[in-house]
């Protein structure tokens, strides 16, 4: 819970950090007519892929330090079959960019879901309880995810930004 409590603010702290940039996405990016609109959406999904992410990590660490990499690796599997699906659907539907950063956000919650349900069963008293939260655990959280929570922003900006690159090769189709 407290975690949750971390890593939820962080997400939140992101998503009004990328609210932000779209405020003044014409002052910053030189993009003009509906390529625009495309790249403004594509800003907002990502954003909410990076906080989505940041949430989905804890019941992955769950599984993690319950030493179950078995079944943390069949809910990435899932969730990888999940996301190429979504994606080869939506280029041969010849759906724009758009499209494929929704396909990233749901993989995101598509992962989410299952993982909090695996860490749920093999981790009987796992709860999630606003009353759970304790600000000493989560100083002790935060003192060592710091460094877990900028590895993790990291992974999603060099693993999630193939978006961004394809977009700025391609266009917005």
């Amino acid at each position: 819970s407290s975690a949750l409590a971390i890593y939820g603010s962080v997400g939140v702290l992101i998503v009004l950090i990328t609210l932000g940039i779209e405020v003044f996405f014409s002052r910053v990016f030189s993009i003009d007519g509906p390529d625009a609109e495309t790249a403004r959406a594509v800003l907002l999904l990502a954003g909410l892929n990076v906080a989505a992410t940041l949430v989905v990590s804890i019941p992955a660490g769950v599984l993690a330090g319950l030493q179950r990499y078995d079944k943390s690796a069949a809910a990435g599997i899932a969730t990888l079959v999940f996301r190429t699906a979504a994606i080869v659907g939506f280029v041969y539907g010849g759906f724009g960019i758009v499209a494929l950063a929704t396909a990233h956000l749901c993989s995101q919650i598509f992962y989410g879901a299952v993982a909090w349900r695996v860490a749920r069963h093999e981790c009987q008293t796992l709860r999630l309880d606003r009353r759970l939260v304790s600000i000493d655990m989560a100083k002790q959280l935060w003192s060592y995810s710091a460094f877990v929570l900028v590895n993790n922003v990291g992974r999603v900006l060099l693993f999630g930004s193939s978006e961004v690159v394809v977009g700025s090769l391609l266009g917005t189709v």
